[in-house]
């Protein structure tokens, strides 16, 4: 089975990889390209139809997917570059600063991503950029708690007492032996992260908070199309989006199942 879960999870986040990747050199028609036709039916030359302004589905779904992983690369990075060392410091025995770090992340954990969006999109206006930025700081409390956790179980071990009664510097333990033994679980988190910036951005999109109209956008996409008139127009963008989610969540979930010894299967 955990074998089936990475293999499903590689196949749907790599068709999103080659579509992206393929977009940048070649695309059916140029995206931003009225060809006349609305609402084009599936045929040739415009396979997967064509949207409202006749503009080609197909080739903005693969730009669309550059916009996705852009977004979602944002905001997993900076959640992981400011959560991440935040867990670090508070699980190695800071506990009043670490207190105030953890009641900072719980009101932080309990405000929304749209929220978050909807401010920065008045301050900075919409763009890919605001929408990374407002995924990225919604997700910090997640890292900060999971790397906490993962700390607080590495500092228990005999070895990290030892460096510790030697002398050893309390950033040398944090660098040589906490990151590279919470690092897996980190890279598990960063998958399923991933997976709902992904869906989150598609949400701002949506609602106009993310990248300009100009940019192909999943969410966009789902948003123009007219299900009466030509539902396969938001049906499309809408199959992308689940693929999407469910390659990036079961890649996390396979990695996972190969990384933690107590979810091995018995034999």
């Amino acid at each position: 089975m955990k074998k089936l879960t990475l293999v499903i999870g590689l196949i749907g986040s790599g068709l999103v990889v080659l579509a992206a990747l393929v977009s940048l050199v070649w695309t059916p028609f140029d995206p931003s390209k009225v060809s006349g036709i609305r609402y084009g039916s599936l045929t040739w030359p415009h396979i997967l139809g064509t949207d409202a302004l006749g503009m080609d589905t197909a080739s903005r779904l693969m730009v669309g997917a550059q916009t996705t992983l852009l977004v979602g690369i944002l905001a997993v990075a900076i959640a992981a570059l400011i959560g991440v060392p935040l867990g670090v410091f508070v699980g190695m025995g800071h506990k009043t600063l670490g207190e105030i770090l953890a009641r900072g992340s719980d009101i932080l954990y309990a405000l929304p991503a749209l929220l978050l969006a909807i401010l920065l999109a008045s301050a900075l206006g919409s763009s890919v950029t605001t929408a990374s930025i407002a995924i990225g700081i919604a997700t910090i409390p997640v890292f900060q708690r999971m790397a906490r956790a993962s700390t607080l179980t590495v500092m228990s071990q005999d070895y990290i007492l030892a460096a510790q009664v030697s002398g050893t510097p309390t950033s040398v333990i944090a660098l040589r032996h906490v990151l590279p033994n919470i690092a897996p679980l980190l890279g598990v988190q960063a998958a399923a992260s991933f997976s709902m910036a992904i869906l989150a951005e598609a949400g701002l999109a949506y609602l106009g908070l993310s990248a300009p109209k100009t940019v192909p956008t999943w969410g966009r996409m789902l948003r123009d199309a007219n299900f009466l008139t030509q539902p396969m127009q938001a049906v499309i963008p809408g199959i992308a989006i689940v693929i999407a989610v469910m390659g990036f969540n079961l890649l996390g979930d396979g990695v996972r199942d190969y990384l933690d010894p107590r979810l091995q299967e018995v034999r």
